[in-house]
């Protein structure tokens, strides 16, 4: 890996890979923090706080599709845009359902 792949990693994301590398086992404490079922494909969504003993705290969004997972760690500031992103969409969803 070099040092342009790097830079496209955030602060929190670039320890939890130094950590990775080095072997340790950076996570401290999982907290389940909510558990749905997206339709209209029936995806199942988990959310995880992940406290790293690396000092740093990430979002998991783990997305099961039949037997197929999808695994995200996020910290908070993408948790935050993906999350703004998410309900702005769905405003804009909702209100073309109200003109109609």
């Amino acid at each position: 890996m070099n040092v342009d792949t790097l830079s496209v990693f955030s602060y929190a994301q670039a320890r939890y890979l130094f950590c990775f590398m080095l072997g340790a086992n950076s996570v401290e404490e999982i907290t389940k923090l909510d558990k749905f079922t997206a339709t209209p494909f029936r995806q199942e969504l988990e959310l995880h706080n992940i406290e790293h003993e690396a000092g740093f705290t990430t979002l998991r969004v783990r997305i099961r599709e039949k037997s197929r997972f999808t695994i995200f760690d996020i910290d908070p500031q993408t948790a935050e845009a993906w999350g703004s992103a998410m309900v702005k969409w769905a405003q804009q969803q909702n209100q073309k359902g109200d003109s109609k």
